[in-house]
């Protein structure tokens, strides 16, 4: 049986959140699928670089992601997360799609010593 990979993004591409977009990419076993950003430029910039797809709202990428990194300037983070959360149809399977996806992260990081 297959595993459905993880559909992540992230909201805020600047200097964190591109980070954020780059690692994301990177990991095999989860698909970044898209970004938000309210400087529609770089949003469409980083989505272009790491082959995601650049939501026009955060109500569109709500519906493009299972997880998401909120990158957004510090004072912003709660209301961000908070509409994201309203958003979600399903919001019980918001944390488990979170842990799933820390999991996921984790089982593709090594630690040498």
């Amino acid at each position: 049986m297959a595993i459905k990979k993880l559909r992540v993004g992230v909201v805020g591409v600047g200097h964190i959140g591109s980070n954020h977009a780059r690692l994301y990419a990177e990991i095999p076993s989860a698909e970044f699928t898209a970004v938000y950003d309210v400087d529609v430029a770089r949003g469409n910039a980083i989505a272009k670089k790491f082959g995601a797809t650049s939501a026009r709202s955060l109500d569109e990428f709500i519906g493009m992601v299972d997880a998401a990194s909120v990158a957004t300037p510090t004072n912003t983070h709660y209301e961000v997360a908070r509409s994201l959360l309203e958003m979600q149809a399903n919001w019980r399977t918001w944390p488990r799609a979170m842990v799933s996806f820390c999991r996921l992260a984790m089982s593709n990081v090594s630690i040498q010593s």
